[in-house]
């Protein structure tokens, strides 16, 4: 498999130093879209701020778009632990897997080999 990148075919061929130059300016181009998303992300949070500030929970009609205010929650689990002791209500507990024993007992390689699971490859560029 070529690591370069195809040309047509009345292109002249891709030099190593050609690719090299090349893998540099998206190197650079990510950096600076990275740049750019920081900034955009932050601008979005403080919209979102003064948005969340003015408008109650739920949905309003404004420039044409639907800006949804929601206050989400979880369950604190330590609440209901404490209310609902496991030796009253064991109906409301469940024995689960404990990965910290499993990796503290199975040898890494047997881990690594037979029970992990590979995800796509990732880039990231510092």
């Amino acid at each position: 498999m070529s690591t370069t990148p195809e040309t047509p075919d009345d292109a002249t061929e891709v030099t190593d130093l050609d690719d090299t130059v090349a893998l540099e300016q998206l190197v650079l181009e990510d950096a600076k879209l990275a740049e750019a998303e920081a900034a955009i992300k932050e601008r979005r949070t403080q919209i979102r701020a003064v948005l969340a500030t003015r408008f109650d929970v739920g949905t309003h009609d404004l420039a044409g778009r639907k800006v949804v205010v929601t206050r989400p929650g979880r369950l604190d689990a330590k609440a209901v632990e404490a209310d609902f002791p496991v030796a009253a209500y064991p109906q409301l507990y469940a024995a689960a897997l404990d990965t910290k024993a499993v990796r503290a007992n199975l040898a890494p390689a047997l881990i690594d080999e037979k029970y992990t699971a590979r995800g796509a490859k990732t880039v990231t560029i510092k």
